[in-house]
């Protein structure tokens, strides 16, 4: 595993440095490609944990990536899946792993923007089991810096995360509430045997932040992008993201139908692989459990920003937490 750097290159002092040394970078890769740059790079995103530049070339534009230290192991990951899987992924045109650094190729608009406001609950029943075809495939994910957050490790993990009071902002007006916190220390015992009862299945890769703006659209294709919230963990745990953008209210009728739909075309992939009607049973917990994970998504994005950022990351991580406690019974419950 390489090792990954200690700051923020594009948001600190040295960006200009930083910036020339892309742009180097970047010519040298596209005359490799037997093309040029047409004007100047134009920067999509700039955040502490990832910066994304447009890059108008001959022929059509490339998109550059850096990834921070939050996730640093992106660039492994698309490299050990894209020579089974080049079609549903980006098409990486050039790598330098010690950087963190992408050049890819463009493969049209969002999912969000194809969509144009239209029910997405049809395009994600076939995602579902594309992307579960992918975490079939075995790989040596700790090898390569996926984070760790299979159901084994996590309960250490949430009594870490629970006895953080700077991350908590714990007693702040904007932060967790010490009613709050005696609630979830109340349900770690729960917590501990859902965990107890997912590991017995082997983990796989979660993609993380599995939502519209992360899965590209052309020619009626799908490419998945931005693994920079990856982990290894249960696989039923992917369905939350996904869900929580598409199922709408899950304790009505319609959400209960939803759910299902998403759900059971995901788990079809798994018949014959493993038991899926030994999987099943686990989605309510699977589901539940998963809410953890996106809150120390969220701590571990905060640990590299400041200020006003920082702050926008502890309060993603108390309202996920709060989104634990609120649907404890719900999918829990014996009819999911």
């Amino acid at each position: 595993m390489q090792s990954s750097p200690r700051d923020v290159p594009w948001q600190g002092p040295a960006r200009a440095t930083w910036l020339d040394a892309v742009q180097s970078w970047i010519q040298h890769q596209v005359e490799d490609q037997g093309l040029s740059i047409e004007g100047p790079l134009h920067c999509l995103r700039d955040r502490p944990w990832a910066i994304v530049m447009r890059v108008p070339c001959t022929g059509g534009p490339l998109f550059f990536k850096a990834v921070g230290p939050s996730g640093w192991a992106e660039p492994a990951i698309l490299q050990a899946l894209s020579p089974r899987f080049n079609d549903r992924l980006p098409t990486v045109l050039a790598a330098d792993s010690q950087r963190g650094w992408l050049l890819m190729a463009d493969h049209g608009r969002t999912l969000q923007e194809h969509l144009a406001g239209a029910d997405s609950l049809g395009a994600w029943q076939q995602l579902m089991p594309i992307f579960a075809e992918m975490q079939r495939v075995e790989q040596p994910w700790h090898a390569l810096g996926v984070p760790d957050r299979r159901p084994q490790v996590l309960p250490t993990l949430l009594r870490e995360l629970l006895a953080d009071p700077k991350v908590l902002r714990l007693g702040r007006d904007d932060g967790l509430s010490n009613e709050q916190l005696a609630q979830l220390h109340a349900v770690l015992p729960e917590f501990d045997a859902c965990c107890e009862a997912l590991s017995a299945q082997a983990p796989a890769l979660n993609h993380g932040d599995l939502y519209d703006r992360n899965v590209l659209v052309r020619d009626g294709a799908y490419r998945f992008i931005d693994f920079g919230d990856a982990c290894l963990t249960h696989p039923l745990c992917v369905l939350l993201v996904p869900c929580q953008k598409t199922v709408g209210s899950w304790s009505s009728k319609e959400g209960r139908r939803r759910l299902e739909l998403m759900c059971g075309a995901y788990l079809q992939v798994w018949q014959g692989h493993r038991d899926a009607a030994a999987l099943r049973p686990l989605l309510g917990s699977a589901l539940w459990v998963a809410h953890v994970l996106r809150a120390l998504n969220w701590e571990n994005l905060g640990r590299a920003a400041q200020g006003k950022t920082r702050r926008e990351c502890s309060r993603q991580v108390i309202s996920w937490l709060g989104i634990l406690l609120r649907r404890r019974a719900l999918l829990r419950s014996p009819d999911f």
